[in-house]
């Protein structure tokens, strides 16, 4: 008995530390402490099955996926926390990551909050602006396609900071970047004339749709292709194309801000996404074990999302009243 013991722990030992092998690896999770505590938890609460769930889990914790393992992984890493606190030593980071109280199973509660803040907004923008702008109103169907597109992409994020694997991490991600891309395109269908027509598409439209996608698509396969997700190269990616399309737009505002009185609008709402995303700049101990610079960089996104509804609903009506000849003939 003794001898299949120790095997049962040698063989814990070595499923623990594989896993670990493959996590982006912090001062926390390395530590001999957290890692003896994990393989300690899962040979003597998960009697060894740790991908089970934990024997009183309730339905939340089912529902956001927490194993056993998991749960092995939670309680030893408020137990490092409280090591190294008391040898007076800064809080570590696990796997990358600050610290977090779990909240009705969601692993970073403010921030699945904020994303679920974002989301409302974006449905309710939506339709409000479905319902005010006429149906011939051109760039009508580019904008709806975008509030789509934003509404995936926080649907993905509020899954993500409620459960963190890999599959929610990339589908958070990839549809982060889906914004800036289409972003970026709804420039080049402004400025190459896809207002003068709802029914036809030109070519240049044409040509900017399959750069984007392909821009999208190359982004999705670097990162998918390498053994480790490369999270300097994401952000590299995402603040290079957000940079952009916030010059090109702030171009724009420049030539049409004595002609257009609402642009003003998108001046406002550029100028407070820029300075929101400096919050992700920053990176201190969750305030309350909650509040984090990623989970108040959320929370700062949500009033400008008005100011863009705002500005793209006059847009739309200075085009169908000034410069859709199409509709003018079918009045």
């Amino acid at each position: 008995m003794p001898c299949v013991s120790s095997r049962m722990e040698l063989t814990l030992f070595f499923l623990v530390t594989f896993f670990f092998a493959f996590s982006s690896s912090s001062q926390g999770d390395v530590h001999p402490d957290f890692r003896l505590c994990v393989v300690t938890c899962v040979r003597t609460v998960c009697n060894g099955q740790y991908q089970d769930f934990m024997p009183d889990s309730g339905y939340l914790d089912q529902l956001t996926n927490w194993k056993c393992l998991d749960q092995c992984q939670y309680d030893c890493m408020w137990r490092t926390v409280a090591f190294f606190h008391k040898n007076q030593r800064k809080t570590p980071q696990f796997n990358g990551k600050w610290p977090f109280i779990r909240f009705f199973g969601m692993q970073e509660p403010a921030a699945a909050i904020f994303s679920l803040m974002n989301l409302f907004a974006h449905v309710q923008l939506l339709q409000r602006f479905h319902k005010k702008i006429h149906s011939d109103a051109p760039m009508k169907n580019v904008w709806i396609i975008y509030g789509l597109v934003s509404i995936n992409a926080w649907i993905f994020s509020t899954i993500f900071h409620s459960r963190d694997v890999p599959l929610t991490e990339k589908l958070d991600y990839f549809s982060a970047f889906s914004i800036v891309v289409y972003m970026f395109l709804t420039f080049f269908f402004r400025i190459l004339g896809s207002w003068r027509s709802v029914k036809r598409i030109q070519w240049s439209n044409l040509v900017a749709i399959m750069a984007s996608v392909a821009l999208f698509f190359r982004h999705v396969y670097i990162l998918n292709s390498s053994e480790r997700f490369d999270y300097g190269y994401n952000m590299m990616i995402n603040i290079g194309v957000g940079l952009l399309n916030s010059i090109c737009w702030l171009f724009w505002c420049y030539r049409n801000w004595n002609r257009k009185a609402y642009v003003k609008y998108a001046v406002i709402s550029i100028f407070l996404l820029d300075l929101a995303v400096l919050l992700e700049l920053l990176d201190f101990v969750p305030i309350f074990w909650t509040f984090d610079a990623h989970a108040l960089w959320h929370l700062s996104t949500v009033p400008i999302h008005y100011f863009w509804y705002k500005f793209v609903s006059e847009d739309c009506e200075y085009l169908l009243k000034n410069e859709h000849y199409d509709y003018r003939k079918n009045v």
